[in-house]
């Protein structure tokens, strides 16, 4: 019946995939030649979908590629592909995105100066490499389950304030409010029973794959999570 019910799970995760991925898919002309700046290189790319002056740099397809990556071993976890790979991934996911928070939002006006785009890929990075270990060395089995199932109830979170355009709600506590109670149930619930956990980790890595595609298609999916999570004043919203 568990497996059954995973099975399900993930299914209702792939057609959250494929409902999303399906306005990825628009013909957009561009150039195609690369621009060279300090602290970076930016790339036309003829896939992305938005008119608006994004550039593609190297530094986000990285970044997109970890996250497609780590989106499919969240995703796929069902099938149970190993002790190792489930907990460090796990770990890495959580303690990268709690950096990447902190870098946001601790970011002084003057900004990280050239290499900024790269301190936003490899402190992250690195963080969430020594999260990974933390958790993979981690005994407590509880723990591992519940930052699934908190991380699942942050991605639907995210997900549900991206129905609208402009978010579907406005006020920044009641996003905390929305954010923090979905993650404090699916922390709980990861920790009480396997669907939590199941659940958790098919949207979460679902979330997380589309946030990677985001990266070359550009369709706006980021948009949601990066004016949510990012409450830094001296960023344009």
């Amino acid at each position: 019946m568990t497996s059954l019910m995973g099975t399900t799970i993930q299914r209702v995760a792939m057609l959250f995939f494929y409902v999303g991925l399906s306005s990825a898919f628009s013909p957009h002309p561009a150039q195609s030649y690369p621009i060279y700046a300090p602290g970076t290189m930016y790339i036309y790319d003829s896939a992305l979908v938005l008119d608006d002056g994004y550039q593609l740099s190297v530094q986000g397809i990285l970044a997109g590629i970890i996250f497609m990556v780590v989106g499919l071993l969240l995703w796929l976890r069902g099938f149970d592909y190993g002790r190792t790979i489930q907990h460090f991934t796990t770990g890495f996911t959580t303690f990268g995105l709690i950096a990447w928070v902190m870098l946001a939002n601790f970011e002084p006006a003057a900004t990280y100066g050239v290499n900024r785009w790269t301190i936003y890929l490899i402190v992250p990075t690195c963080i969430g490499f020594l999260g990974g270990l933390f958790i993979w060395g981690c005994d407590h089995l509880a723990v591992y389950l519940s930052l699934l199932g908190a991380q699942g109830g942050i991605a639907i979170g995210l997900w549900v304030l991206g129905w609208r355009s402009g978010l579907s709600i406005t006020s920044t506590w009641g996003q905390a409010v929305l954010l923090s109670i979905l993650a404090g149930f699916g922390f709980i619930w990861g920790a009480c029973h396997p669907i939590g956990s199941m659940m958790g980790s098919s949207f979460a890595g679902a979330y997380l794959l589309f946030i990677g595609l985001d990266f070359f298609f550009h369709t706006g999916f980021t948009y949601c999570a990066m004016t949510t999570l990012d409450a830094n004043k001296n960023h344009s919203k």
